[in-house]
């Protein structure tokens, strides 16, 4: 068996790589200015004076970076890798509708989490599978829409049939000894082990919802199922004394742990699906749901008129010919899109947090066949409001943080 990760080295130079890009959109938040004023020599300056320096220029702060890189590298070679615990609260996930437990790590062990995923890469590249979604750069929710739009369109004899699942509490279920296993077997990186095990051992029960290495860790983990489906989902047929192989499915998604199985036959699906759900349950320790879902995709009838059920997966609701924003997101974007006019027409000042939340919005119908949408509540003209609002705030915010840096 091919192991990867040998040649990567977990120095000062590396771990100096990872911090910036833990950084890259942190640099205003006091955890970060508050990890570098650990790193301070001679008279110490405040969190606050340290944040100040940052914001005036960044490289005032590089003796700082150097030094942190130099001692997280220290800790990794000595097998010392410590960091604050991980404090946990329950949030409201608008999409899903449900109540989440997510853990907030320290921007230390935020660092490491970069290092051990970009140490990682080499593996994941390998190992998670092309339609394997959400969490992979470009590999989001209109990359696996866009794919089921292009099969169920272009093959709507192969796509006949559908079946629907989703894991069971995916994140805390996962087996992190069998995790680790799989890990041993496919890195030649004992240091990159040593910290990888170190940062799961953090964690209160299988992998952390929020954390940017469970995210990656997940997939990894979620991938031995696709490459099964991949691989052994097949039916062994006998023609004039000769056996011949098919597979069960056309097409098979993984949108992190709901997986979507498309096919020609109904009784194949299902197959593959049973299949699917005994290797999750006798291979990674995983539940597959027992309302998992075994439908015909919609199709168009002779009579003009829609037929079966429509794919509804990452926010969207697909057909053959379309495909609609979920009812529950489109419900809160219009109430939110509506709160936005309403301001507009009284020439209120628009609220910042609704601006925000409408431009979020506008990502979901741009994507998805709602042109009568935005032509009737005038979503265009209402996008112009609210990013002008952004970007007025975001200058007075330039502004104002110029001036105290100038005061001080």
């Amino acid at each position: 068996m091919k192991r990867y990760c040998k040649n990567i080295r977990l120095d000062k130079d590396w771990i100096m790589a990872c911090m910036l890009e833990c950084f890259s959109d942190k640099w205003k938040r006091r955890d970060v200015a508050g990890f570098l004023a650990g790193y301070q020599t001679g008279q110490p300056l405040s969190v606050r004076a340290v944040s100040r320096l940052i914001q005036e220029k960044r490289s005032n702060v590089d003796p700082l970076l150097e030094r942190a890189a130099e001692d997280l590298a220290r800790e990794i070679k000595e097998r010392d890798v410590h960091f604050p615990e991980i404090h946990y609260s329950m949030r409201y996930d608008g999409n899903s509708g449900k109540l989440r437990e997510i853990g907030v790590e320290s921007i230390k062990q935020q660092i490491y989490n970069y290092v051990a995923v970009n140490a990682l890469k080499e593996l994941f590249e390998r190992k998670i599978g092309k339609y394997q979604c959400a969490s992979v750069p470009g590999r989001g929710q209109v990359y696996g829409k866009n794919a089921i739009e292009r099969w169920i369109r272009k093959n709507p004899d192969k796509t006949r049939a559908g079946a629907k699942a989703d894991v069971r509490h995916c994140y805390p279920s996962i087996n992190t000894r069998k995790l680790m296993r799989f890990l041993r077997k496919q890195v030649k990186n004992d240091d990159l082990l040593y910290l990888v095990e170190t940062l799961i051992a953090s964690y209160k029960q299988g992998l952390s919802i929020g954390s940017y290495l469970s995210q990656w860790l997940c997939n990894y983990y979620l991938s031995f199922a696709y490459h099964y489906a991949q691989q052994k989902l097949f039916k062994v047929q006998k023609r004039r004394g000769q056996e011949k192989r098919t597979r069960l499915f056309y097409k098979i998604i993984f949108y992190m742990d709901d997986i979507l199985i498309l096919g020609p036959r109904k009784v194949d699906v299902k197959k593959a699906m049973l299949m699917l759900i005994r290797f999750f349950r006798e291979e990674l320790g995983l539940e597959i749901k027992p309302n998992w879902k075994l439908f015909q995709v919609d199709y168009i009838g002779k009579d003009g008129k829609h037929h079966g059920d429509c794919i509804d997966m990452m926010g969207y609701k697909i057909y053959r010919d379309r495909t609609e924003v979920r009812r529950s997101i489109f419900l809160r974007a219009r109430r939110a899109y509506l709160r936005l006019r309403k301001q507009v027409q009284r020439r209120m000042e628009i609220a910042l947090d609704l601006a925000y939340r409408c431009i979020s919005y506008y990502g979901w119908f741009k994507n998805s066949d709602s042109v009568h949408f935005k032509k009737k509540y005038g979503i265009e003209q209402l996008m112009k409001y609210a990013k002008r609002r952004v970007s007025i705030e975001s200058k007075i915010h330039n502004r104002t943080a110029g001036g105290q840096l100038a005061a001080a």
